[in-house]
């Protein structure tokens, strides 16, 4: 892998979450952008904004060690709405499953939450929560941590 590809990778890989998926769906699997708003029920427009969002940072990505991302003003104001709704059903979702398997509970999801790697890990503390004491141990050493200590805000 050359230099130029290398950079390229980290850029999407830097990418917020909507943006780098819809990204690498059209880009590299084809997919319109047609389908991909019929399929997230959202206007043509919410997903070109994502695209163009992809794009310029990536490219600011490249050129530049840090980029920021689209006002919520003005260029990505399709973009935060979706990203909202998407974020609202993934949680959703996710506590949907946890019911169905028997953690009955709720996910003490951040607010606001930025980053789906924040929510990974709050759902992943609600699921640990439920686990014996020596699992938590476990999984606490191999995280680098000690107990089931929690830091307050």
């Amino acid at each position: 892998m050359s230099v130029r590809d290398e950079t390229r990778r980290v850029a999407i890989e830097r990418l917020p979450a909507l943006p780098r998926a819809l990204f690498l769906l059209h880009n590299f699997y084809d997919v319109d952008a047609e389908a991909m708003a019929e399929m997230l029920v959202v206007d043509r427009a919410g997903i070109f904004a994502c695209l163009a969002e992809a794009r310029a940072l990536i490219y600011l990505h490249q050129c530049h060690a840090s980029a920021a991302r689209f006002d919520s003003t003005n260029e990505g104001v399709l973009i935060v709405p979706l990203e909202q709704r998407l974020r609202r059903e993934y949680r959703a979702k996710l506590e949907t499953a946890f019911a169905e398997c028997g953690y009955a509970g709720a996910v003490a999801w951040p607010h606001p939450s930025t980053d789906i790697a924040v929510d990974e890990e709050a759902a992943a503390a609600f699921v640990l929560s439920f686990l014996a004491d020596d699992l938590c141990k476990a999984v606490a050493s191999y995280h680098g941590q000690i107990g089931r200590e929690t830091t307050a805000p």
